[in-house]
């Protein structure tokens, strides 16, 4: 069978107009990037040649950037990469040699992951230009970013280190690396035992070692965050490994364990080719070492499916188009970025929507910017919410695509009230799409899922109490009254599973932890009349004696706004962000009085950001690119945040942003779901990013759900305010 992505004489060459007849040959990094023909080329000839990866930035862009930051630097250099979608989240100057100088010696990525680089990146304007000109740096951080990956794995991959040492952050070893070489050493360590015809239990027992350390290990509340998430990843890809023992220990004739285990995803270092391979079946895939620190996901039997689909699809002789179909907020996207993550490379995801662009040249851009800096030909080019875009966009999309010999992965949505999503959906299925490999997204494995991320959070007892939790949010998907700010899925699952890992203590009954996350979590957001449900269920399934009230329940409206206040003030003990419905215009006054009342005992500070979001465009509420000759204008949100973070420089004192909604449209909410995400920062249209500090919460107003999908809701906390039924 081929090879994933292995069509020969269709990729470019890095750097060069001719094609490359070693591309797809496992070469290091440094080797495969370094005949560029910037590299000793006269300034005005070097800056004729426009990088295919400075695709994603335009013109307009990088001559802001260079007046903005005429000097360069750390910060010049941030803002490119920001434009680039390289995967950093922040650069950091180099700190260890003094000889360099002005020279970027590592970087941070997403959840604190760190990265050395194998060899210093001057800033700007040290590469010889000034911002503006510097495409000759920006390769050679991005190179530098993928050489640093790869000779990283490489060295890892022959350590006898032991894993929860790798996982450190002093270790040097970034994120995806280690989930790299844990996979080398699992499939070993697998094959050695059904080699020698010894006992999979042998493998099974120094995981349960090594899950219980690492669990002890998060204990310690003082840990790094780029070290704890590493180390929550790593008892992921363990959990999905006790899975693959499992099924091959149930096997009865020895003679059937071999071929079971061929069918698995195994992962191997061949020392000779310094190269890194996937196998399953007869497949055989390189894989890849862009910088890119894995979103991690409890592997069910739909994720390996979706894996195998994936690389089937993305072989030479497959559809090389995939669709993805399933209910808003099922984590679809997540899906396929993990699969990418998996491969070494860096996905790309673009947000569809009805004004989407046909014009043929944009789409060029991104697709060829995507290709360059994603790893190549089986890196993932997902197109979300393709149910929204005019079929003209989808119908030039998938041309260029195909032309690029890039992987392209759509999602769309199903399931509306209406039926509109479901038409839309049937309509592309049997239309332009009726080539694709289609795959439905089933409805989640809550209790599948709930107990690799209890495990994953350090549960000893994560098998056990992973049906109690999950059970608990499928009743309350089945039995409670149907609410458009309701969702029990995977996403709320994530939300508790972290509060869980967060609030653990030593000697702490588990099963107490979990209640008390459970209750917390999901009592606020429900409707007077669903508030029993739930009572039942947690004494059901936790023993919990305990009468469980609602805003409602108090003596009269001070008091249901006050307990409104202190639920907002209970949910968002982890979480950044809450939603508040409905606040009829009318009760407003006192919904923030009550509010109020509760910031000053807790010393918290509120600033309100004038005007709704309904009444905004996403450029008047987050800025746009300068015209030439024009001024910087940050847009209404960028402006309080910035200004509320100069006001409020006691770390310790929380400061809430208060945000009057209106009934928004889509595009309003997607543009601020990378706040929802919990990003920690916004990217804004001038390449800059606005870092948010860790005591700001964000606090929207409702007067009522609206149009707005649970798309948004899943991503936040929730708090109802329990009014009284209309008379």
């Amino acid at each position: 069978m081929a090879e994933p992505g292995s069509r020969e004489g269709s990729k470019e060459s890095r750097g060069s107009k001719e094609a490359d007849p070693l591309e797809g040959i496992p070469r290091s990094a440094s080797k495969m990037r370094s005949a560029s023909k910037l590299k000793g080329m006269p300034l005005p000839e070097r800056m004729m040649l426009q990088l295919p990866r400075t695709g994603l930035a335009t013109d307009g862009q990088l001559e802001h950037l260079a007046k903005a930051y005429p000097a360069g630097g750390q910060t010049a250099m941030q803002a490119l990469l920001n434009l680039m979608r390289s995967g950093v989240v922040d650069c950091v100057i180099w700190n260890r040699e003094s000889w360099v100088g002005d020279s970027i010696g590592s970087v941070t990525g997403f959840n604190g992951d760190k990265l050395d680089l194998m060899d210093p990146v001057p800033m700007p304007p040290t590469g010889g230009c000034n911002l503006m000109l510097s495409e000759g740096v920006l390769e050679q951080m991005l190179n530098q970013l993928q050489a640093s990956v790869k000779l990283n794995s490489d060295r890892t991959a022959v350590s006898t280190q032991p894993m929860e040492e790798l996982a450190k952050n002093g270790s040097g070893v970034p994120r995806q690396v280690c989930m790299l070489v844990q996979r080398h050493r699992f499939t070993g360590e697998v094959q050695r035992c059904i080699l020698d015809n010894r006992q999979l239990s042998i493998v099974s027992r120094a995981h349960s070692e090594l899950k219980k350390k690492l669990g002890d290990w998060l204990l310690n509340k003082d840990l790094p965050e780029g070290e704890r998430a590493t180390l929550t990843a790593l008892q992921q890809v363990l959990h999905e490994q006790s899975q693959i023992l499992q099924t091959l220990s149930e096997i009865k004739n020895a003679a059937d364990v071999w071929p079971a285990w061929l069918e698995h995803m195994r992962f191997y270092y061949d020392e000779n080719d310094n190269t890194h391979l996937l196998k399953y079946g007869e497949k055989v895939v390189a894989l890849g070492h862009e910088y890119s620190p894995p979103t991690m996901l409890i592997t069910t039997p739909f994720i390996h499916m979706l894996r195998q689909s994936y690389l089937t699809a993305m072989a030479e002789d497959g559809t090389r188009l995939l669709v993805l179909v399933g209910a808003p907020g099922c984590g679809k996207t997540g899906m396929l970025k993990n699969v990418g993550q998996l491969l070494g490379m860096l996905p790309t995801t673009i947000r569809l929507f009805k004004q989407t662009t046909t014009d043929e040249a944009w789409w060029k851009r991104q697709i060829l910017a995507h290709k360059t800096t994603g790893g190549g030909s089986l890196a993932p080019l997902i197109l979300s919410q393709a149910d929204r875009a005019p079929e003209a966009a989808l119908e030039v999309a998938m041309r260029v695509a195909f032309e690029s010999d890039v992987a392209l992965c759509l999602t769309m949505s199903a399931g509306s009230s209406d039926g509109s999503r479901d038409t839309t959906a049937k309509t592309l299925k049997e239309g332009i799409f009726s080539e694709a490999t289609i795959i439905d997204v089933p409805e989640a494995e809550l209790k599948v899922i709930a107990a690799g991320q209890l495990a994953a959070e350090g549960l000893l007892e994560s098998e056990t109490l992973a049906a109690p939790l999950g059970g608990i949010l499928e009743s309350l998907r089945e039995e409670c009254s149907k609410q458009a700010h309701y969702d029990f899925g995977p996403r709320t699952l994530m939300q508790i599973c972290t509060q869980i890992g967060v609030g653990r203590k030593k000697g702490q009954d588990e099963k107490d932890n979990i209640s008390a996350v459970v209750e917390r979590c999901t009592l606020p957001k429900l409707v007077q009349a669903d508030v029993p449900i739930l009572q039942r269920l947690l004494n059901d399934n936790f023993k919990v004696e305990k009468t469980l009230t609602s805003p409602s329940n108090a003596k009269d409206d001070a008091g249901r706004w006050h307990c409104v206040a202190e639920n907002i003030s209970s949910i968002t003990k982890i979480e950044p962000d809450c939603i508040v419905l409905p606040v009829p215009e009318a009760d407003e006054s006192m919904f923030f009085e009550e509010f109020c009342k509760m910031l000053n005992r807790h010393g918290s500070a509120l600033v309100r950001m004038p005007g709704k979001l309904s009444d905004m465009t996403p450029e008047e509420l987050l800025g746009t690119m300068p015209k030439r000759g024009e001024e910087v204008k940050d847009g209404v949100l960028v402006q309080l945040l910035r200004k509320a973070m100069d006001d409020h420089v006691e770390p310790s004192q929380l400061v809430w942003v208060a945000i009057m909604t209106g009934n928004c449209s889509p595009e309003i909410w997607e543009s601020l779901h990378e706040l929802l995400n919990d990003s920690g920062s916004l990217n804004l249209a001038t390449g800059e990013q606005l870092r948010l500090k860790e005591n700001l919460r964000f606090l929207f107003v409702m007067a009522e759900a609206g149009d707005t999908s649970q798309d948004t809701f899943s991503r936040a906390a929730v708090v109802y305010t329990d009014p009284a039924p209309a008379k």
